[in-house]
């Protein structure tokens, strides 16, 4: 099956979700903005990055994960069902309150890589997190069991959204919520 390049980043920041269960528990991290919108409530944009909000965890402890999961062959095993075949990364920002990971995909189909980044955030915002599974459209779409991860719930979700806008200087048309939903 082909993968449009989209469908390969957004397989790529499921897949690694997936494995980031596995080294650090749920009540620790929730997933947020664009990818929360798109995973948990069938937003019909795809989000090139992927943020997530972290408690607790130091600093380094979170780098030496991260590092494992991306350069695990586990990560990069479920990767080649959807015609990833490497993924580099640099982790050009680590500091006490971001932490972010620049990544490229090599695929099968493009002669160049697509670029994503995971970021995560410790900050002191206080909206309620959940876990529960990702969209059933969005399993179906790409013929993925359920899969449970932890992620703001609806009012805070828009409560960050409508704080992003309010705080930037230049409105973009990613801004305008209605049309994250369908």
């Amino acid at each position: 099956m082909k993968y449009a390049p989209k469908s390969q980043i957004e397989l790529f920041h499921l897949m690694f979700l997936r494995q980031l269960n596995s080294q650090i528990d749920p009540n620790l991290y929730s997933i947020k903005d664009g990818c929360n919108l798109r995973f948990f409530f069938d937003s019909v944009r795809y989000f090139e990055d992927l943020d997530i909000d972290v408690a607790i965890i130091q600093k380094q402890t979170l780098e030496n994960k991260i590092n494992k999961i991306l350069s695990s062959s586990s990560l990069l095993k479920l990767l080649r069902n959807y015609e990833i075949e490497e993924v580099i990364f640099t982790a050009p920002k680590q500091t006490q309150t971001t932490q972010r990971w620049k990544i490229k995909l090599k695929t099968k189909q493009l002669e160049m890589p697509l670029h994503t980044k995971i970021e995560f955030s410790r900050r002191q915002d206080q909206f309620e997190s959940e876990l529960s599974a990702i969209s059933v459209l969005l399993c179906q779409c790409y013929h993925l069991q359920s899969m449970r991860f932890s992620h703001y719930a609806i009012q805070g979700a828009v409560a960050q959204k409508i704080l992003a806008l309010a705080h930037r200087s230049l409105t973009q048309a990613r801004d305008v919520l209605a049309r994250y939903f369908k």
